[in-house]
């Protein structure tokens, strides 16, 4: 799973946590008695409530069939470990709660939350269902191998933490709410089907039906695995490879003079007119900002103003067709999965009709007009203090009528406002 692992951000904390989770779940199972084990399986579901929304999820989901489980099975002593446990990670969460729901609270975090790809409905995505398929698979082979015989340690771990997979997959149906669900499960499901692997191995020495049903379920891990970190890795992959990589490393190096004419002249804290490419290595080379951004889900300024930096920052090129290509730059991902949540269950609509179609696209235009003109002013009132120009980009910032050049080669120009 190398190629999920390469982005830090994510799967290299979730995985093992996720893993951990996992052992330590299987020393319970196993040894139902030893007050240490519940102490380090609430510790591990704790700390993914502060790690990863669809980690903790899982987690708890799988806290909470081990409650129904000794509840059915009348099994006493485990359920008060269990309370002892679930309030052991409430008080250790609290922080994370509070923050959570100053945050639920916080127009600004809808705002965010929308563009991120927060979606209002409860149906289910049949990308999320076919995206879960294996999982479905080797909890449906588990529960049917489990007619037969008592499911074992390891058996009952891959059927508890698929079960709470498909549980927070299709949560929505009960809360809601959904963001994402059909690929950020599915990256975890990926090291459920490792983990179902040699579960399912071992039960091929079993006879008959149930011999075919393991080998049935055994085959299908085998095959997703296979094909997501070999045949197809790169399709699962987070950055290029190859040539692609080495491109792209040499063009950001090309960006350096822009970057240290910035730091050698000692210029600090100001804004800065410039493109896409080169802009978003700015705040880091630098200790500057950029203008704007051409990512809503990462921007968590306003609506009204995330839109006019946008047809600011691309002035020249605005008409309807644009406004339509482009949405997530300016209202991010939510309208993209709402349309895509209609056109799957049978309606012809677009990204921006989410937005209000035509009526959207008129009003955008207008305020469109008003900055083309008065671009200077638009410019002065964000307190924007040098623009960038790069003579080999396709597409660059227009230049106020108010400038002084400052800086020239033979690919670059920086100007002062």
């Amino acid at each position: 799973l190398h190629n999920v692992l390469i982005r830090p951000a994510i799967m290299q904390t979730i995985y093992p946590t996720f893993a951990l989770f996992a052992l330590a779940l299987l020393a319970v199972l196993s040894k139902p008695n030893d007050w240490k084990r519940f102490a380090a399986l609430g510790g591990l579901t704790a700390f993914s409530f502060y790690l990863y929304p669809y980690l903790w999820m899982i987690t708890f989901s799988t806290v909470g069939l081990l409650v129904l489980g000794a509840l059915y099975k009348r099994d006493w002593p485990m359920l008060k470990k269990l309370v002892v446990m679930g309030v052991g990670i409430v008080i250790v969460c609290i922080p994370q709660i509070w923050v959570t729901i100053s945050l639920f609270a916080d127009e600004a975090a809808r705002q965010l939350n929308d563009r991120i790809g927060l979606v209002e409905t409860h149906r289910v995505l049949p990308l999320t269902v076919l995206n879960n398929k294996y999982t479905i698979l080797a909890v449906v082979g588990l529960a049917m191998l489990h007619l037969k015989k008592k499911l074992n340690s390891g058996e009952e771990v891959v059927l508890l933490l698929g079960t709470a997979l498909l549980i927070s997959a299709f949560s929505n149906v009960i809360t809601g709410k959904e963001m994402h669900f059909h690929n950020h499960f599915w990256r975890i499901a990926m090291l459920i089907s490792v983990i179902g692997i040699p579960v399912f191995l071992q039960r091929l020495r079993t006879k008959g039906v149930m011999q075919i049903v393991a080998g049935v379920c055994l085959a299908g891990l085998l095959l997703t695995t296979v094909n997501r970190v070999a045949i197809r890795m790169g399709a699962f992959a987070y950055l290029k490879r190859g040539e692609g990589s080495r491109i792209e490393h040499r063009e950001i190096q090309s960006y350096s003079e822009v970057y240290d004419f910035f730091v050698s002249e000692g210029i600090e804290d100001a804004v800065i007119h410039i493109n896409e490419s080169m802009g978003r290595y700015i705040p880091l080379y630098t200790k500057n900002y950029v203008y704007y951004f051409d990512a809503a889900r990462l921007n968590t300024i306003s609506d009204e103003e995330l839109l006019e930096r946008f047809l600011v920052h691309h002035v020249d090129v605005v008409d309807r067709d644009f406004l339509g290509e482009r949405i997530s730059s300016y209202a991010g991902i939510k309208p993209i999965h709402e349309a895509a949540y209609e056109r799957a269950y049978g309606n012809n609509v677009q990204p921006i009709d989410m937005l209000g179609g035509d009526a959207f696209l008129d009003d955008v235009l207008q305020k469109h007009r008003a900055i083309d003109a008065a671009y200077d002013n638009t410019l002065r009132k964000r307190q924007v203090n040098y623009a960038v120009i790069d003579t080999k980009a396709t597409k660059n910032v227009r230049l106020p009528t108010s400038k002084k050049e400052v800086y020239s080669s033979e690919r670059f120009k920086i100007y002062k406002l």
